[in-house]
């Protein structure tokens, strides 16, 4: 009996050949165009037909999944936690490179408590100046002239008040060196009513010059007493410990 020519090795073949074909012509509409180089296709040439429509088949599936909404949201959310992640490291770095790097020098600690009102709040109890000379040098010293105040107060080297404020006038006007002599001065004559206040601020002025050792051992003796500065010179201790080099 006659085989049918439907029923044809030959004409099934082509039917496959057909089928596989058709298959690849849809697959090349929805899949990535890298999925069909050269060297795929020379891959889908060594391959059974059966092995090809499975190969076409998997393609399909990973373009059906890669184009699902709930694998287009999973992904968004790894790109969001990866960004966040980012973002989180970026941070650290930049506040451990403030840590680290941001140091407090001694210019910012004089800075933070150096204040010229402290001194004349104290002294505005004294409201009577024997000396004409020396009552024009407090007003300009009040007023903010400072180079005015310094030229009345040098002409008295022996009051101790007038030399006191020359210190203060000088590093308002920035001549360190002189500041450190007037307030040694202070010092050195003992028993007068200004040594606290010259103690301080000789501290604050060798802060302030990046005499760090002398500040110190000078801020070591003020808060080892008892006087108006003492906690103040403790807490500029601990700075120097904990935040300078």
């Amino acid at each position: 009996m006659k085989k049918s020519k439907k029923n044809s090795p030959k004409v099934q073949q082509m039917k496959k050949d057909t089928d596989f074909w058709k298959l690849e012509s849809d697959a090349q509409q929805q899949v990535p165009d890298f999925m069909f180089s050269d060297s795929t296709r020379s891959l889908l040439h060594f391959l059974s037909n059966r092995k090809k429509r499975k190969f076409m088949e998997t393609l399909n599936k990973v373009h059906r999944l890669n184009q699902s909404p709930e694998y287009r949201l999973a992904v968004r959310r790894r790109q969001y936690f990866a960004y966040s992640a980012v973002f989180i490291v970026m941070l650290i770095i930049g506040a451990s490179f403030l840590f680290f790097e941001k140091k407090t020098t001694l210019t910012d600690i004089f800075n933070t408590y150096y204040d010229i009102e402290s001194a004349s709040l104290i002294m505005r109890s004294e409201s009577m100046f024997p000396d004409a000379i020396l009552a024009s040098g407090m007003e300009n010293f009040e007023s903010g002239r400072y180079t005015e105040a310094l030229e009345a107060f040098n002409q008295l080297p022996d009051n101790l008040m007038a030399t006191f404020y020359s210190g203060l006038a000088n590093i308002e006007t920035h001549d360190y060196s002189q500041a450190i002599d007037n307030f040694e001065q202070v010092i050195h004559h003992q028993n007068n009513l200004f040594i606290d206040q010259a103690e301080w601020y000789l501290a604050l002025v060798y802060l302030r010059t990046n005499k760090k050792s002398k500040a110190v051992e000078l801020l070591e003796h003020i808060s080892s007493d008892r006087g108006f500065y003492r906690t103040k010179a403790q807490k500029i201790l601990k700075d120097l410990r904990i935040k300078t080099n």
